[in-house]
């Protein structure tokens, strides 16, 4: 059977790249963050499928598009676009970190277990001298049995199923999902923890994905933490808190629905913490490993949003979405360029020009709220301001 060379560089619509290598008679998915030994090999599984058989997508799909003999590109699990490249992938600071190492020790878990058996639940856990915040968070999640959830906010009694925040480039479909989210990797967390969402512009990218080395056998976790290139400078970093959930009412959520396993779960429940864990900034053992990256897309399309956010006149609820009715003020290219880069960052939202003052937007319901919600508050400050300048016109007449 003869396949498309495969051969060559791509990127995915969620700003991954990667490179697709041939070695002896093998194919490997090679990205610079990952040591050679861990990339994972690629099996053909169908005429012009290509089927991941490790790392963090094992099981995964890229049905390629090709013309002329010549992959184009693709799609993975069937929901993420793959376009080739000319250039390769290059190495973006803040990926392809490694976790602090984690030794056997009774002494230490002796007294982690004293401290777990004494405190209330739902109330503080702290680590006993001389042990790191860090050491806490592994020791727990070495146990196997709890959720985490990292925030800014240390006071959160119980956590609802919505989202108070929203995912980009969720081409997976696994975000913007109306439930309680969290991991069952504790470092992670302490990310969220320590980000301080007021002091940051742009968005942030984070995870981690294990690997398996085709030498040893042996997998390792390689994380990744990175903020705006243009808020860095600014090391935009608070005191935040890592909550200890219990795992029975979530589930683990997977690509695109029902692909590989990702690293988030959720509950559709409502959860109160076992624990809550006090973090600092410098409790986060990446923390002066964070990268920066390009969010220069990102940030237009926010700037486009206020112009266009300010020019909203109404907004009126359909299914599965909302109606926006916007002023006469708002350039029509501005307003293409908006909905062109919404549909780019916000992939399962649909957005579609009714006629000239009229925009319909649908999409799932965590993700509308927040939308709606500041489209709202648009119109009554719109409505104010209008009202504020009918009260200034009339006092300049008497």
């Amino acid at each position: 059977m003869e396949h498309p060379s495969v051969t060559g560089h791509y990127t995915t619509a969620s700003n991954t790249s990667f490179s697709i290598v041939e070695s002896e008679g093998r194919i490997w998915l090679s990205q610079p963050a990952i040591p050679d030994e861990y990339s994972p090999e690629l099996v053909w599984v169908g005429p012009t499928e290509l089927k991941i058989t490790s790392g963090p997508v094992a099981g995964g799909v890229i049905a390629v598009e090709a013309s002329e003999g010549v992959a184009l590109g693709g799609l993975l699990n069937g929901s993420l676009p793959v376009t080739r490249v000319e250039d390769p992938p290059g190495f973006t600071p803040g990926e392809g970190l490694t976790a602090p190492e984690y030794h056997d020790d009774p002494e230490r878990d002796r007294r982690f277990e004293e401290a777990w058996d004494a405190h209330q639940e739902g109330s503080a856990l702290t680590a006993p001298d001389p042990y790191a915040v860090h050491e806490l968070v592994q020791w727990l999640m070495y146990r196997d049995e709890f959720i985490f959830h990292g925030s800014g906010k240390a006071d959160i009694e119980v956590f609802e199923p919505r989202r108070s925040s929203v995912e980009l480039m969720n081409y997976a479909g696994h975000g913007n999902l109306g439930a309680v989210y969290g991991t069952h990797n504790g470092l992670w967390s302490m990310f969220f923890a320590v980000v301080d969402r007021d002091r940051l512009r742009g968005s942030i990218r984070n995870g981690f994905a294990s690997y398996v080395s085709r030498v040893t056998g042996e997998s390792a976790d390689l994380y990744q933490f990175s903020v705006s290139e243009t808020s860095l400078p600014d090391r935009p970093y608070s005191a935040g808190a890592v909550y200890v959930l219990p795992r029975d009412t979530f589930e683990r959520i997977r690509f695109g629905g029902d692909g590989p396993y990702t690293n988030e779960w959720g509950s559709t429940e409502r959860v109160k913490p076992l624990a809550v864990i006090h973090v600092e900034p410098e409790d986060f053992p990446f923390l002066e490993d964070i990268g920066g990256h390009d969010d220069g897309e990102l940030m237009r399309l926010q700037e486009i949003a206020d112009e266009v956010f300010g020019n909203v006149e109404s907004v009126t609820r359909i299914d599965q979405g909302f109606r926006l009715t916007l002023s006469g003020d708002v350039d029509r290219a501005v307003l293409e360029e908006w909905l062109d880069l919404g549909r780019k960052f916000f992939p399962d939202m649909t957005r579609d020009i009714v006629d000239e003052r009229t925009v319909e937007m649908t999409g799932p319901p965590a993700l509308v709220h927040p939308i709606a919600s500041r489209a709202a508050a648009a119109q009554l400050h719109h409505y104010l301001s209008a009202r504020q300048f009918h009260r200034c016109r009339q006092s300049d007449l008497q």
